[in-house]
């Protein structure tokens, strides 16, 4: 309890001038992850972690409160591409860095969202159609109110440090950070999971996105347009492709258009 207190008087900061609702977090640095043998590279073995101060959506995209998981997840050759419509919002993809500070609680260290023993308070269903929507199991939340984390993994921009840690064979610039609510997977199932799909992989629903930002980002309105309309096509390729035809310009009668049909495609 000592080392949350001090996490959350230390690392938590309301008055950065984040966008919209998103959470303020302080820069630090603190040796985290954990190795296992079992998990072998696909893991973030002990590193020290430094951020700058950044933004952090409280929730996986599109963030907000009562939208459902995009039902296809986010693919391997998909991610450049998404990537760069979140910077005409003037949002990124966090760093591996910021996901693991934000969801393990920094120098907390935390497997889990609330700490070091599997939550029982987050998703329990893995299936796309039977989960809940995005902040539903008020429990599921750490101290910086960092919600819905070990139910799905998300993609981050990859940090050469990480992978130097955990030997990995190649260098890549996107991973897929974090557990799920499946303890069976070959990474590990906790905040420290660490793992990367190839271009031409199917999508994997569990690989979603959490959004970070700079302070000072702007483009609210727009970006509200964009979560909108993300949701309600329910899919990263729908949402994709609603940006690719409106771009920054599309007005509030734009996000009914009809979804894009989506197949799922499980492997």
């Amino acid at each position: 309890m000592i080392i949350a207190s001090f996490v959350l008087t230390v690392t938590v900061a309301q008055d950065l001038p984040c966008p919209g609702d998103m959470l303020g977090l302080e820069k630090g640095s603190a040796w985290m992850g954990k190795s296992r043998p079992k998990y072998g590279e696909d893991q973030v073995h002990p590193v020290e972690v430094h951020v700058e101060d950044y933004c952090i959506d409280a929730l996986p995209f599109p963030g907000r409160k009562g939208d459902y998981w995009l039902e296809d997840g986010l693919e391997a050759g998909s991610v450049r591409r998404f990537e760069a419509i979140l910077a005409a919002y003037e949002r990124r993809l966090c760093t591996a860095e910021e996901l693991l500070w934000a969801t393990a609680s920094g120098p907390a260290n935390f497997a889990f969202i609330t700490g070091r023993a599997p939550p029982i308070h987050c998703e329990p269903n893995s299936s796309w159609g039977d989960m809940k929507a995005l902040g539903a199991h008020v429990g599921c939340v750490n101290a910086w109110g960092v919600r819905d984390v070990n139910v799905s993994s998300a993609w981050v921009r990859a940090s050469r440090e990480m992978d130097e840690a955990r030997g990995a064979s190649r260098s890549r610039d996107y991973v897929i950070l974090g557990g799920t609510n499946r303890s069976d997977t070959f990474y590990a199932p906790t905040n420290f999971g660490l793992h990367a799909h190839d271009p031409g992989d199917i999508a994997y629903f569990d690989d979603q996105v959490r959004v970070c930002a700079d302070p000072g980002a702007g483009m609210e309105a727009q970006w509200q347009l964009f979560r909108e309309a993300a949701a309600l096509q329910g899919t990263f390729e729908g949402a994709m492709r609603w940006f690719e035809r409106h771009g920054l310009g599309a007005g509030a009668l734009d996000v009914l258009e009809e979804p894009f049909l989506y197949i799922r495609d499980d492997g």
